[in-house]
């Protein structure tokens, strides 16, 4: 393992993470966030609306609207 292939793995499982993490909270939640500065997450579940990446993610079947 070189150090590129280390990094390469380390920011695809930081990626899962944090789409499967954002995907958990509602939009009500989301929306609450916003309120007061918001977070990574609400970004992130924001980032993740506009660029389409509802069907990648479906957790329970709850999707990205």
């Amino acid at each position: 393992w070189n150090k590129q292939k280390k990094w390469k793995m380390i920011t695809e499982m930081w990626m899962e993470l944090l789409t499967f993490a954002a995907n958990q909270s509602g939009w009500t939640e989301h929306a609450q966030q916003l309120k007061h500065g918001g977070e990574l997450l609400t970004v992130v579940r924001l980032l993740m609306a506009n660029l389409g990446l509802s069907e990648q993610y479906r957790t329970y079947g709850r999707s990205i609207p």
